[in-house]
């Protein structure tokens, strides 16, 4: 009789579990709902999103690194800083580079699979 009481809970657990997977799969990253930052005449704006892992390295107007890591495919970041940023992109064909809304095209920068390139 010990067992049959016991038996009840652990299917509810299940169920309990099978739905927080069920809602943790279906959220909306954070980055993806929020609107594309409005850039004044002095600051620009860049997002990424990673479909493999990739080096980038970002520097502002002054020669400052504002952003430097490897970032993990399936990841996204966005970066603002003074113009003219002057960006390096290893691994260039696994990202996708956005100024705005505008899709930047990173096959004519790329040489070896390093994309370097400046955005004003």
């Amino acid at each position: 009789m010990d067992k049959a009481a016991q038996k009840p809970p652990a299917k509810a657990e299940a169920g309990t579990e099978a739905k927080t997977r069920s809602e943790s799969t279906t959220r909306v990253p954070v980055e993806a709902a929020a609107p594309v930052a409005v850039d004044g005449p002095e600051r620009l704006t860049v997002r990424m999103i990673f479909d493999e892992d990739s080096w980038v390295e970002i520097k502002d107007r002054a020669g400052n690194t504002i952003f430097g890591q490897l970032n993990a495919a399936g990841s996204r970041r966005s970066v603002s800083g003074e113009r003219p940023l002057t960006i390096v992109v290893g691994n260039a064909a696994g990202v996708r580079l956005f100024q705005g809304e505008e899709s930047i095209d990173l096959a004519p920068y790329t040489r070896v699979d390093v994309a370097r390139l400046t955005l004003e």
